[in-house]
Protein backbone atom coordinates (compact mmCIF):
# COMPACT_ATOMS: atom_id res chain seq x y z
CA UNK A 1 0.00 0.00 0.00
CA UNK A 2 2.80 2.73 1.60
CA UNK A 3 4.98 1.42 -1.74
CA UNK A 4 1.83 1.62 -4.11
CA UNK A 5 0.90 5.53 -3.51
CA UNK A 6 3.91 6.96 -2.07
CA UNK A 7 4.59 9.18 0.82
CA UNK A 8 2.88 11.77 -1.04
CA UNK A 9 0.01 9.83 -1.52
CA UNK A 10 -0.27 8.73 1.75
CA UNK A 11 -0.19 11.88 2.99
CA UNK A 12 -2.41 12.90 0.86
CA UNK A 13 -4.72 10.11 1.65
CA UNK A 14 -4.20 10.48 5.51
CA UNK A 15 -5.16 14.36 5.31
CA UNK A 16 -8.52 13.75 3.53
CA UNK A 17 -9.40 11.07 5.73
CA UNK A 18 -8.68 12.98 9.12
CA UNK A 19 -10.77 15.61 7.07
CA UNK A 20 -13.57 13.67 6.83
CA UNK A 21 -13.55 12.80 10.28
CA UNK A 22 -13.16 15.99 11.67
CA UNK A 23 -15.99 17.49 9.49
CA UNK A 24 -18.39 14.54 10.80
CA UNK A 25 -17.15 15.79 14.34
CA UNK A 26 -18.24 19.38 13.66
CA UNK A 27 -21.49 18.39 12.29
CA UNK A 28 -22.08 16.28 15.08
CA UNK A 29 -21.31 19.24 17.54
CA UNK A 30 -23.13 21.29 15.58
CA UNK A 31 -26.34 19.03 15.97
CA UNK A 32 -25.47 19.22 19.98
CA UNK A 33 -23.91 15.55 20.26
CA UNK A 34 -21.11 15.33 22.20
CA UNK A 35 -17.91 13.77 20.66
CA UNK A 36 -16.33 11.31 22.96
CA UNK A 37 -12.59 12.47 22.03
CA UNK A 38 -10.89 16.00 21.04
CA UNK A 39 -7.92 14.02 19.35
CA UNK A 40 -9.00 11.31 16.17
CA UNK A 41 -7.61 10.40 13.43
CA UNK A 42 -10.25 8.50 11.09
CA UNK A 43 -12.75 7.20 14.13
CA UNK A 44 -15.11 9.37 15.90
CA UNK A 45 -17.61 7.89 18.92
CA UNK A 46 -20.13 9.97 19.21
CA UNK A 47 -22.77 10.23 22.45
CA UNK A 48 -26.79 9.61 21.41
CA UNK A 49 -29.64 9.19 23.46
CA UNK A 50 -29.77 5.62 21.67
CA UNK A 51 -27.44 3.76 19.91
CA UNK A 52 -29.42 1.14 18.40
CA UNK A 53 -31.80 3.62 16.76
CA UNK A 54 -28.95 5.62 15.51
CA UNK A 55 -27.22 1.91 14.18
CA UNK A 56 -30.39 0.86 12.20
CA UNK A 57 -31.19 4.29 10.76
CA UNK A 58 -27.31 4.11 9.64
CA UNK A 59 -28.76 0.97 7.83
CA UNK A 60 -31.66 1.82 5.82
CA UNK A 61 -28.70 4.26 4.52
CA UNK A 62 -26.65 1.36 3.65
CA UNK A 63 -23.57 2.65 6.52
CA UNK A 64 -22.26 -0.01 9.01
CA UNK A 65 -21.59 1.78 12.65
CA UNK A 66 -20.11 0.69 15.41
CA UNK A 67 -22.47 0.03 18.48
CA UNK A 68 -19.83 0.77 21.96
CA UNK A 69 -22.38 0.79 24.27
CA UNK A 70 -25.87 1.85 24.50
CA UNK A 71 -25.40 5.45 24.06
CA UNK A 72 -22.13 5.39 21.70
CA UNK A 73 -21.53 4.69 18.23
CA UNK A 74 -18.46 5.17 16.40
CA UNK A 75 -18.13 6.18 12.97
CA UNK A 76 -14.79 5.38 10.79
CA UNK A 77 -13.85 7.14 7.47
CA UNK A 78 -11.52 5.56 4.69
CA UNK A 79 -9.60 6.71 1.44
CA UNK A 80 -13.29 5.25 -0.08
CA UNK A 81 -15.03 7.51 1.51
CA UNK A 82 -16.84 10.04 -0.36
CA UNK A 83 -18.63 13.22 0.59
CA UNK A 84 -22.18 11.50 -0.08
CA UNK A 85 -21.50 8.66 2.56
CA UNK A 86 -20.32 11.28 5.13
CA UNK A 87 -23.84 13.06 4.08
CA UNK A 88 -25.13 9.71 4.73
CA UNK A 89 -23.88 9.07 7.69
CA UNK A 90 -24.92 12.61 8.97
CA UNK A 91 -28.22 11.92 7.75
CA UNK A 92 -28.90 8.81 9.75
CA UNK A 93 -27.79 10.70 12.63
CA UNK A 94 -30.24 13.82 11.87
CA UNK A 95 -32.79 10.66 11.41
CA UNK A 96 -32.66 9.64 14.44
CA UNK A 97 -31.80 13.02 16.58
CA UNK A 98 -35.06 15.00 17.79
CA UNK A 99 -36.90 17.99 14.89
CA UNK A 100 -34.86 20.70 17.41
CA UNK A 101 -31.49 19.55 17.06
CA UNK A 102 -31.39 18.57 12.98
CA UNK A 103 -31.48 22.82 12.00
CA UNK A 104 -28.22 23.36 13.80
CA UNK A 105 -26.91 20.23 12.31
CA UNK A 106 -24.00 21.46 9.54
CA UNK A 107 -20.80 19.41 7.73
CA UNK A 108 -18.12 20.91 5.45
CA UNK A 109 -15.67 18.47 3.65
CA UNK A 110 -13.12 18.90 1.39
CA UNK A 111 -14.47 18.21 -2.41
CA UNK A 112 -10.45 17.03 -3.40
CA UNK A 113 -10.14 13.40 -4.72
CA UNK A 114 -9.03 11.14 -1.86
CA UNK A 115 -6.13 10.24 -3.93
CA UNK A 116 -4.79 9.53 -7.23
CA UNK A 117 -5.92 6.54 -9.22
CA UNK A 118 -3.70 3.71 -10.20
CA UNK A 119 -2.76 5.64 -13.67
CA UNK A 120 -1.62 8.11 -12.14
CA UNK A 121 0.78 6.12 -9.95
CA UNK A 122 3.72 8.11 -11.47
CA UNK A 123 1.98 11.80 -11.73
CA UNK A 124 0.79 11.65 -15.65
CA UNK A 125 0.31 7.95 -16.18
CA UNK A 126 2.12 5.08 -16.48
CA UNK A 127 3.32 6.50 -19.55
CA UNK A 128 5.31 9.09 -17.57
CA UNK A 129 7.16 6.15 -15.70
CA UNK A 130 11.21 6.47 -15.78
CA UNK A 131 12.07 4.39 -18.35
CA UNK A 132 14.93 1.71 -18.24
CA UNK A 133 16.91 1.36 -21.47
CA UNK A 134 18.65 -1.60 -22.53
CA UNK A 135 22.32 -1.65 -22.85
CA UNK A 136 22.86 -2.58 -26.50
CA UNK A 137 25.50 -4.52 -27.58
Amino acid sequence: YAVWHGPGGLQRIAQRVHGLATAFAHSMRQASFRVCHEAFFDTVAVVVDDADAVISEALNHGINLRRLDAMTVAVSFDETTTEEDLQSVVAAFHGSMPNDRIGRAKWTFSTKPPHATCFDRFGKGFRSRPSRKRATN
